[in-house]
């Protein structure tokens, strides 16, 4: 086969499978992952994340050259399944079609490399800007820069000697074997790391929007909490994130599972709308409805007003919970509010001060017993069962608790 044929041949596969770009998407998650690990996230996902970053975003390297290669060595049998509506997609290896043709393998591999030398060159171009600008730090935009250049070229050698073989030998049992295994292996590391990476991406995303206008003019040494709702919200930013990475990635169209092939765009869209509007609804809510401790003040910020109390204006409280701590405090003018809440904005010195919320709810009950305040608690038992599971801080503060509404620790 000429290189003009095998260019032709290119062509002809590239226009069967136009509508496959999830190797773009890929490419562009893996980019975005390396200066959101260069920022300060340890409280948000964990001390590890910046490792963890770095690997997810290899994967996604890993996963974008392979999609580019199977959308010109796949034959997705589309449009046949589009005519009957709703059913399985189906689709055909080139190697099965051009076993028995002189099919220049080095040549359309060739032009394959080639063809992908832009996206490489994106890559390298965003990475070297972000360093420059020091947006990610030089040795992560080295590290990366070599990442770029040779993980697509690892990935298309073996897929080229892959083609090779196959092209060559009748594929045995035991071939086929291995083959589904991997496939099934590889489908399910791919599910895996566009989900988490998206998930990752939503969990950043919400925590950042609110907190640009929430810390706004506040100091990170003022010890500052702001506790926000809408943690339902999160729910259902979660099941769009990830019904958009399933579509943007292509991850649909390999799936052994009944696709939605004529409503695939809609879906896209409508989890795409779904995702923009849950972000604006949850930043709306985190500005508009939440309550900003101090150290002895509260401000409560809820259907259009703002109301200050300090400590002393307490009239009583209430400790509860079976999975998570729960605090709600009525308030002499007869006001209640439930402190802890779904998600929480702090300054670095709220998080020396206090470990967790029950560290601050032992600091606080402390004051209000000292004021001769009265509270109570429910669900002691499973409460109890709950915080034995926890680290030792924590434990500490909730026995401190319970000394200070005159109860006795069960352990």
């Amino acid at each position: 086969m000429d290189n003009k044929t095998t260019q032709y041949f290119r062509k002809m596969i590239g226009r069967e499978n136009h509508d496959l770009y999830g190797y773009v998407a890929c490419w562009c998650l893996a980019l975005l992952l390396i200066p959101i690990g260069e920022l300060n996230t340890e409280e948000l996902i964990g001390e590890d994340f910046g490792i963890f970053h770095i690997v997810m975003a290899v994967l996604l390297m890993v996963i974008a050259s392979n999609s580019y290669v199977s959308k010109y060595m796949n034959i997705y049998l589309g449009d046949e399944v589009e005519k009957k509506g709703i059913g399985l997609i189906g689709k055909e290896e080139l190697t099965a079609i051009l076993r028995y043709h002189g099919f220049d393998v080095t040549g359309y591999y060739k032009e394959l490399v080639m063809r992908f030398i832009p996206v490489q060159l994106f890559g390298m171009t965003a990475l070297t800007a972000g360093g420059c600008a020091g947006i990610i730090g030089k040795h992560v935009m080295v590290l990366f820069l070599a990442a770029v250049v040779i993980i697509p070229e690892i990935v298309f050698l073996i897929r080229y000697l892959k083609t090779a073989y196959e092209l060559q030998h009748e594929k045995a049992l035991y071939y086929n074997f291995i083959e589904g295994l991997w496939n099934g292996i590889y489908s399910l590391i791919r599910l895996f790391t566009v989900g988490i990476v998206m998930i990752m991406l939503d969990i950043v995303l919400m925590a950042l929007a609110p907190s640009n206008v929430l810390m706004k003019g506040i100091s990170d040494t003022e010890v500052v909490c702001f506790y926000i709702g809408g943690g339902w919200l999160i729910m259902v930013l979660i099941i769009s994130v990830l019904l958009m990475g399933v579509y943007l990635t292509d991850i649909d169209r390999d799936m052994m599972a009944f696709s939605f092939v004529k409503m695939r765009k809609l879906i896209l869209a409508g989890s795409i709308a779904v995702f923009i509007l849950t972000v604006a609804a949850y930043s709306f809510i985190s500005i508009n409805a939440n309550i900003c401790v101090r150290e002895n003040s509260f401000t409560i910020k809820e259907g259009g007003s703002i109301r200050e109390y300090a400590v002393e204006d307490i009239a009583a409280y209430r400790i509860y919970g079976k999975d998570v701590l729960k605090m709600e405090i009525t308030f002499k003018d007869g006001t209640k509010t439930q402190l802890f809440r779904d998600g929480a904005e702090s300054t670095t010195a709220w998080s020396d001060k206090y470990y967790s919320d029950f560290n601050y709810a032992a600091e606080l009950t402390g004051k209000l017993s000292a004021l001769g305040v009265q509270g109570s608690i429910d669900d002691k038992d499973k409460l109890q069962a709950y915080v034995n599971g926890l680290d030792q801080p924590c434990r500490d503060g909730y026995d401190q608790i319970l000394r200070n509404l005159g109860a006795a620790a069960d352990r």
